[in-house]
Parts: C-alpha cells; structure tokens; sequence
C-alpha cells in the first residue's frame, strides 16, 4: 500500500533531523571566553563584537553585559557602556562588579557626586570589595593625582577614603 501523506512527513522529519545535526548552535560561553581573551590582549573593537554576538545567544546573561562596558570604558565610550551597565544591573541588581564599573565610568565623565554615591552602595554590599579590587587599579591613583590638583574637592577626597 502506498501512503503519499506518510512519505512527506517523513521527508519533512529527515529535513528537520539534518537541520538540527548540521546548525550551529549559538553558545554565548564560547563567544564569551573569546571576548574575553582579546579584552586582555587589549584589542577591545574585537572584544566588543564578541560579547555583542555572546549577547545575542543569551541576552540574560550579567556578566556578558558588565564585560562588554568594559571594553568599551576602555574604547572610551561611557555613555554605552554606563548602558548596559544599567542592563546588567536591572537582570542582577547587587552585581559588585558592574556597579563599581558604574561608578568607574562617572568618575571619567567627572560626576564625582554619582561616583560617590555608587561606591558607598558597593561599600554598603561587601566591605572589602573595593579594597580587593582598587589597590591595583589606576582609578585610584588618577584620583590621588587629580586630588592634588583640586585640594578643595571634597567629593573627590571622600572617594578615595572609601578606595583605600
């Protein structure tokens, strides 16, 4: 007996069975590590395209979010990166790291007050988190520096009491 009905499901099948098998699936993990390794060999335009494709796998994924601002802090792109920041916090909104990147990205573009602010939430959340983090970070001596021109900042001197 012959089913035409039968033959086309079961051509339909085979066609959905190699689609499957032959796909490239979209894993944000691997798109993810291979940001990552560009964001340390400082090529941060390559780094930027892989988190955003990383993005585009999983878009629910924090710190695929924070890592991206943090190529582009370093493009010295702050409003896209105070962007997704913002992304990254509405999915995790304790997340320590994306926060103290906010607080990076406020006192580049000068609003010490934000940056303030900010960082006395990190402070709040985890104590020893800025001190874990800062002692390295060149934030913490362009503030020093900077503060040293401008004695008279109260705002700026306060931060780094918090950094130290």
């Amino acid at each position: 007996m012959y089913y035409p009905k039968a033959k086309g499901l079961i051509f339909l099948i085979l066609i959905l069975i190699s689609f499957i098998t032959f796909a490239k699936p979209c894993i944000e993990k691997s798109y993810n590590q291979k940001g990552l390794k560009y964001l340390n060999k400082k090529n941060y335009s390559l780094a930027e395209a892989n988190f955003k494709k990383a993005l585009q796998c999983n878009p629910k994924k924090p710190f695929i979010y924070n890592n991206l601002a943090v190529a582009l802090i370093n493009l010295k792109r702050y409003n896209e990166a105070e962007n997704y920041l913002k992304k990254a916090l509405k999915l995790k909104p304790h997340y320590l790291k994306a926060l103290s990147n906010l607080a990076s990205i406020y006192y580049y573009k000068g609003q010490y007050k934000k940056a303030y602010e900010v960082y006395k939430k990190v402070n709040r959340l985890d104590s020893y988190f800025i001190k874990r983090r800062f002692p390295q970070n060149k934030v913490l001596s362009k503030m020093k520096a900077r503060s040293k021109k401008r004695p008279h900042d109260y705002i700026l001197k306060k931060i780094i009491n918090y950094l130290q």
